[in-house]
Formats: structure tokens, sequence, C-alpha cells
């Protein structure tokens, strides 16, 4: 009897365990879905793609998914970089960490996944970055 029980037991802790695991990726893909909606509503792709961009003109960044990063840049730039595969917790920490020693960010660097007490998590390797120019303030909603 008590086998019976434990055994039943075990399974409403997985499937406690399942539901928590969607309700956290459903919160995911909302957060997701409202910040590219956001891009999409302040910047457009120009076409243009760079394999690098200088530390410099980096201002901010913004994880949009596991795969992509916003790089808000001078000016009126930005760069979306799509990783070729999905970085493990990069949009639950939202914390990354790089290095170079060219003053470059580029295609084939490697980030760091953080979490809030500079743990590593993963690592993983950028992408091209596509170039995206912030639009007119009037065409975007922004006064």
């Amino acid at each position: 009897m008590s086998l019976i029980f434990i055994f039943a037991l075990g399974v409403m802790l997985i499937g406690a365990v399942h539901a928590a695991d969607d309700k956290k990726q459903s919160r995911q893909e909302k957060l997701t879905a409202e910040r590219v909606a956001k891009l999409n509503e302040r910047y457009q792709p120009t076409g243009k793609m760079r394999k690098c961009v200088s530390y410099s003109q980096i201002r901010d960044t913004q994880v949009l998914d596991d795969q992509t990063i916003f790089f808000r840049a001078t000016g009126r730039r930005g760069y979306v970089n799509k990783m070729s595969r999905k970085c493990p917790r990069l949009l639950s920490e939202e914390r990354f960490a790089y290095r170079s020693h060219t003053g470059q960010l580029c295609r084939g660097e490697v980030i760091s996944v953080l979490d809030s007490f500079g743990q590593t998590w993963a690592s993983c390797s950028l992408g091209e970055f596509q170039e995206y120019i912030r639009k007119p303030k009037e065409e975007n909603g922004d006064k």
C-alpha cells in the first residue's frame, strides 16, 4: 500500500514541476513577444548585416529571447544578434558578459550567461549583427 502511495505522490510532483515549467515558458514567451513588438515599434531593419560592432557604439542591451539580443547603439542605430542556437537561461537571467581584445564584439565571439551572483551558466557564440535604425519620432509614437 505504501509503495503505491509513494508512486502516486511522485507522479503528482512530476506533474506539478511540468505545470510550473509551462507557466514559466508562457511568461517568457509573453515577455519575448512584448519586447519584439516594442523593438519593431521603434526600430526598423536596414537590411545591412555586420560581422562586428565597436564596443564604443554599444549603449545598452536587451535580451529578446534565449537566442536573440538587441544592442542599442549610438545615434539612431541598433543591432539584433541572433545566435545559431539557443543560449540556455539567457532570457531568464538577462545578464551576460563578453570580452574581446580588439575593442569590437564580433560574430563568433563567446558570451557567458551570468546569474545574479556572477556565476556562469552557459557560454554561447554570437551570430552576425543585423542593423536597425530608429524610426522618426512621429512614426514610432514618441513625442
